[in-house]
């Protein structure tokens, strides 16, 4: 791509999207491997994009992309607020290796005109959706597999056809916005812990004070700082539900109990 002094119609970040899902998305428009993009922009895989744009050359890829710097402000606003809160920030976020993990909304990426992946989707406080109230898939449905973004969508499903969004699985290319959602709510969210409620509830907070640019640390902020790093630094301490292991809940209590609506 050394021989192209533009791109073309180049796709905007979306204002809560995660870099990560911004570079995917950029380099399924061009119709080039994720590589091949990466290298255009001087960005080397191994870089967290997210927590680290802060040390991205934003000024090169605003050039090299044709987008205007201010299209990356909320990012910038979003991780400089996080790295506010503590040094160990940076365990706020999924990741397996060098992979950056990603949870998803089958709902919002149903809706979504162009499906894409939000930056709090790669947070482990980040359990559920505020705007459907369900909770986050953590693995595709069909094949099991995690979410790992950036990646190349032409080496998936085949080398001839590459997938046509990020509403697909990158593994086998299922649909995830057909996946049943994991709504808690009712007799049976009502039934739940204390502690799994209030971790929906201040994650949900937490991120709203994120995306505003909040850097000032509050006494609320504060002590919702120190719960959450203990629970990512404590695996035994973290939110235990998952979306899959909610359904199967559901599925005993309503067998248990059949004339209880959910």
């Amino acid at each position: 791509m050394e021989n192209y002094s533009a791109l073309c119609n180049v796709p905007r970040p979306f204002a809560n999207e995660s870099i990560c899902s911004w570079l995917t998305r950029l380099s399924l428009s061009q119709g080039v491997p994720l590589s091949v993009m990466l290298a255009y922009l001087d960005l080397k895989l191994h870089i967290d994009f997210d927590y680290q744009i802060e040390k991205l050359n934003i000024d090169s890829i605003s050039r090299k992309s044709g987008l205007l710097i201010s299209d990356f402000k909320s990012h910038r606003t979003f991780f400089r607020s996080l790295r506010k809160l503590q040094c160990q920030s940076k365990r706020y976020l999924m990741r397996h290796k060098r992979n950056k993990r990603f949870r998803f909304c089958p709902l919002c990426l149903k809706e979504d005109e162009i499906p894409y992946f939000r930056m709090e989707w790669r947070f482990k406080l980040c359990v559920s959706c505020p705007i459907h109230k369900c909770l986050l898939e953590d693995s595709c449905d069909s094949c099991q597999n995690p979410i790992f973004l950036p990646i190349n969508l032409f080496s998936k499903v085949s080398d001839s056809r590459p997938l046509e969004s990020l509403a697909n699985c990158p593994s086998c290319g299922s649909q995830l916005q057909k996946i049943s959602p994991a709504f808690f709510k009712g007799q049976i969210y009502e039934a739940m812990d204390l502690k799994s409620k209030r971790f929906i509830e201040s994650g949900e907070f937490l991120l709203a004070k994120l995306y505003e640019g909040t850097h000032a640390i509050t006494r609320q902020i504060r002590e919702l700082e120190l719960f959450f790093s203990t629970q990512c630094r404590n695996n035994k301490m973290q939110f235990k539900w998952t979306a899959r292991t909610w359904r199967l809940k559901v599925k005993r209590y309503l067998k248990a109990n059949p004339r209880v609506l959910t």
